[in-house]
């Protein structure tokens, strides 16, 4: 996927589905603001809190995609649930 943020960014690609609607609902519930769109082959999800920003982004054929500016990534890994960073932490590298 393309990186949003025209900054330098980090990204997980490859997640599957279940755990990419799991990551969107969970941080959804937790208070973040949920933006989302889509249709049956491709999804895309934008989340925010307070001056943090994720973008997701799934379609069928390259299945799961969440990135988020650099200069954030303490703030935004902490904020990550936990089996998230347990399960695709050791994945992230530039978008």
């Amino acid at each position: 996927m393309e990186n949003p943020f025209g900054e330098s960014a980090l990204c997980v690609e490859g997640i599957p589905d279940g755990d990419w609607q799991s990551l969107r609902d969970q941080l959804a519930a937790e208070g973040w603001t949920l933006q989302r769109g889509g249709g049956l082959d491709h999804s895309w999800a934008r989340l925010s809190k307070d001056a943090l920003e994720i973008h997701m982004e799934y379609d069928i054929w390259r299945e799961g995609w969440v990135g988020f500016p650099s200069r954030r990534e303490a703030d935004i890994l902490a904020a990550l649930p936990d089996w998230f960073v347990r399960t695709h932490g050791s994945l992230w590298g530039p978008a």
